[in-house]
C-alpha cells in the first residue's frame, strides 16, 4: 500500500510540474517586457554557446563567414627527424556555395619571429576539399618547427580587407 501511494504521489508531482511549465502565460507581459525577455534569452543562449566553445577549443573565432576552432596541438617527427607541430581544427563557413579551407584560410606558425614551413606529410587532404556551407569538418594542418621553443599561431582569411586574426601562443613542452 505504501508503495502504491508513493508512486501515485510521484506521478501527481510530475504532472503538476509539467503543467506548471506548460502553462507559463506571456500574455500579461507588455511588448517592451517581451522584447527584454527575448533579448535576455538570446544573451543567455550566446553565453552558453561561448561557454561550450571555451571548453572545446584552445582558441576559436569567426573570420568573416568562416569559423575556426583550434582543438589540439600534437607533435611528431617527420621523415627528416624534424619536429612537426600538428594542429587539429574545426572549420565551417556560411557562404552560399562550397568553399575550401586551403584557398580561404591562411594558417601560419612563427617561432622566434621566423615563419615555419608547412608539412604535407601530416596535413589532411580535406584542406583542399570543397566543403558545403554550415558543415563542421576537422582539418589537420602541420608545420616543421625550428626548435623546441614556444611558437605563435596566426589564422586569417586569405582574401580579406580586414586584419582580423585568430591568434594563439603555444608555450608548453615540445616533446621528442
Amino acid at each position: 500500500m505504501k508503495k502504491t501511494a508513493a508512486i501515485i504521489l510521484v506521478v501527481v508531482l510530475m504532472l503538476t510540474s509539467v503543467i506548471a511549465y506548460a502553462s507559463y502565460d506571456l500574455s500579461t507581459l507588455s511588448d517592451s517586457e517581451l522584447i527584454s525577455l527575448s533579448e535576455a534569452i538570446e544573451a543567455e543562449q550566446d553565453r552558453r554557446v561561448q561557454e561550450k566553445l571555451d571548453s572545446t577549443y584552445l582558441v576559436s573565432g569567426n573570420l568573416g563567414d568562416y569559423f575556426i576552432g583550434l582543438k589540439s596541438i600534437t607533435f611528431e617527427e617527420d621523415w627528416n627527424g624534424d619536429i612537426v607541430a600538428i594542429l587539429t581544427m574545426d572549420f565551417s563557413h556560411t557562404k552560399s556555395s562550397s568553399k575550401t579551407y586551403f584557398w580561404n584560410i591562411n594558417t601560419t606558425i612563427f617561432q622566434g619571429g621566423a615563419e615555419c614551413e608547412n608539412s604535407s606529410q601530416f596535413s589532411s587532404d580535406i584542406r583542399d576539399a570543397e566543403i558545403k556551407p554550415n558543415v563542421l569538418v576537422e582539418i589537420t594542418d602541420a608545420f616543421v618547427l625550428w626548435s623546441k621553443k614556444p611558437f605563435d599561431i596566426e589564422i586569417s582569411q586569405v582574401f580579406s580587407l580586414s586584419d582580423d586574426k585568430i591568434q594563439y601562443t603555444y608555450d608548453g613542452k615540445i616533446p621528442k
